[in-house]
């Protein structure tokens, strides 16, 4: 009994061996395989960004974007202060107002010429004539 006892265990052994060392190459291949596509799908990415670099339109528009490069007799134009516009202004395609650019830009210059009545100006900020003060005559007398 005991002999035939001995004779289904150790076969059970070697079996049960063998079959974790299955699982975990198996396992250990899923892990290859998705790291595998993973890999190729990173490769095909890299591939169209390395076509699209061949084209030498591409090429113009990266350097011009992101170098400032501008073509022999072009003219470059940096806008300061550009940061601060917000994108849905400077995207509008219907102007907010229905008037000609013109009267726009005389209204504004008239708004940037105003100036505050409660603003009191120090003496040293005040121009050559200020309605404010009048000038004293001084009379000297010559001898």
């Amino acid at each position: 009994m005991l002999l035939v006892l001995m004779a289904l265990l150790v076969p059970t052994f070697f079996i049960a061996e063998s079959l974790h060392t299955y699982f975990v190459q198996h396992q250990r291949y899923q892990e290859v395989s998705s790291q595998l596509r993973a890999t190729k799908q990173e490769n095909a990415q890299l591939e169209a960004k390395l076509q699209a670099w061949r084209d030498n339109n591409y090429l113009k528009s990266q350097a011009r974007g992101r170098l400032g490069y501008v073509m022999p007799g072009e003219t470059t134009y940096i806008v300061v202060g550009a940061d601060s516009v917000s994108e849905t202004t400077a995207t509008s395609s219907t102007p907010q107002n229905s008037q000609p650019w013109y009267d726009r830009l005389r209204q504004s210059t008239r708004e940037a010429g105003k100036v505050p009545k409660a603003a009191k100006r120090e003496p040293s900020q005040r121009g050559w004539l200020d309605p404010t003060t009048s000038p004293t005559p001084t009379v000297t007398t010559t001898p």
